[in-house]
């Protein structure tokens, strides 16, 4: 397959996702609730961090305190990942369970990330380490390591873009896991890089009309304006995770089960799953 029709395929896988989630909105729930769980253990974490260092933040840029810093660093690396991972796993079960015409809810969800909490938490701490080392290497190193460490940053994130499926239904090690997904990365990565890139170039419309409603609300009501524009974010944000989850799962369901994804039938893209599995 050319790479003209990997674009086109991962413009129309683009296209399915939107479709899907106009079709069960109620997926849009689990990115918002994510947003809104790392926001408030965050900034606990945060709080508590200060108070108990007399709100002497700066002392992390100090030298001699480059353990509590890169400490610091990798709990912030681990709840993130934890609680992202663990949301994105709900959302793409229940997306599962969509194209199954299954029962769709937020506890099942929940529940089924509790229940894979385990691997959950083992592939937070090895990202978070991932992390940590390119984080010490950046801060470490000098403007040509800083380029090399954001290129790797770029092959990471690559590499990584199957892994919660993975971690949903698979019984992988993180290492194991990272194989995987970097193997299906090979196969799929002209549809999965075009429909991120589809998915980036309607974010940022969105992103811009809020900005430039927000701009114009503002002119009569700052307070308005500034509100309106978080909650555009907030809304953005969570839709284009949403969709983003929809597209993996749809992708790894197609390709690694027999589950009928009706909502993907279109003959191209069906096709071209078809050849994968093959």
């Amino acid at each position: 397959m050319g790479f003209m029709d990997k674009v086109r395929n991962g413009w129309k896988i683009c296209e399915l996702s939107l479709e899907v989630l106009r079709s069960n909105k109620k997926l849009i729930i689990f990115p918002m609730i994510s947003c809104i769980a790392l926001f408030i253990i965050i900034s606990s974490f945060v709080f508590g961090f200060g108070y108990f260092n007399n709100w002497h933040f700066e002392q992390l840029n100090d030298p001699d305190h480059y353990i509590k810093r890169y400490s610091f660093t990798f709990l912030i690396y681990l709840i993130s990942y934890t609680v992202v991972i663990f949301f994105n796993i709900a959302l793409m079960h229940c997306v599962r369970l969509y194209f199954e015409d299954k029962e769709v809810s937020l506890s099942i969800g929940i529940k089924y990330s509790v229940s894979r909490l385990g691997y959950i938490l083992s592939w937070a701490l090895f990202a978070s380490t991932v992390g940590l080392i390119l984080k010490i290497i950046q801060d470490n190193v000098g403007k040509l390591g800083k380029i090399l460490v954001g290129f790797l940053g770029i092959a990471w994130g690559v590499s990584t873009f199957f892994v919660v499926p993975i971690l949903a239904y698979e019984n992988k090690t993180p290492w194991n896991a990272l194989k995987e997904s970097i193997s299906m990365m090979k196969k799929l990565w002209g549809e999965s890089l075009t429909a991120g890139f589809s998915f980036g170039i309607l974010q940022l419309c969105a992103v811009v009309v809020f900005l430039l409603v927000s701009f114009i609300v503002g002119l009569a009501n700052i307070y308005l304006g500034i509100a309106l524009f978080i909650l555009g974010m907030v809304l953005t944000s969570s839709v284009f995770s949403a969709l983003n989850s929809i597209f993996i799962s749809a992708v790894y369901t197609k390709v690694s089960t027999d589950i009928d994804v009706k909502q993907f039938s279109a003959t191209d893209v069906n096709q071209l799953f078809e050849s994968k599995k093959k």
